[in-house]
């Protein structure tokens, strides 16, 4: 094995370590709009759960988007889209790319493959209210750590 494999087999076994001391998890951050609700996890993030699942009670009027990416490392103010909300964060790191979802609530079935242990994601759902879309009610953002 030439020192560029023995380096890289080296961090890939440390951040294996690192990452088995980090316990599965869902942590509210905060951001958000005011009152627009919480999202929660429903069972914990753990390698080979099938049925994890993210909910929250609100946006009862509306068509939830779901947005999943890197979380940032403090609330970052939301872009005004043209929308009559406004004030509202994040904590989705907006620099990089992200995914949507648009079912709610969310399931996302966790694959049994140990790699993915240590992985962290913020989670954002946000509420698209009627009758002309007109305000985004954003949700207080959910950090999800898979263990």
């Amino acid at each position: 094995m030439n020192l560029s494999n023995k380096l890289r087999a080296a961090c890939v076994a440390a951040l294996l370590v690192l990452s088995a001391a980090v316990p599965a998890q869902c942590k509210t951050l905060g951001g958000g709009c005011k009152n627009a609700g919480t999202p929660f996890c429903t069972s914990e993030p753990k390698v080979g759960n099938q049925v994890f699942k993210i909910s929250g009670n609100f946006c009862q009027k509306g068509m939830v988007l779901t947005f999943m990416g890197l979380c940032a490392t403090k609330a970052m103010p939301v872009p005004n889209l043209g929308t009559k909300c406004s004030g509202c964060t994040t904590f989705l790191d907006l620099n990089f790319g992200f995914l949507h979802f648009n079912h709610w609530p969310l399931t996302l079935p966790i694959p049994n493959a140990p790699s993915l242990k240590g992985i962290t994601v913020c989670v954002q759902p946000v509420c698209i209210l009627p009758p002309n879309g007109e305000c985004l009610q954003i949700s207080q953002t959910l950090r999800v750590t898979v263990q």
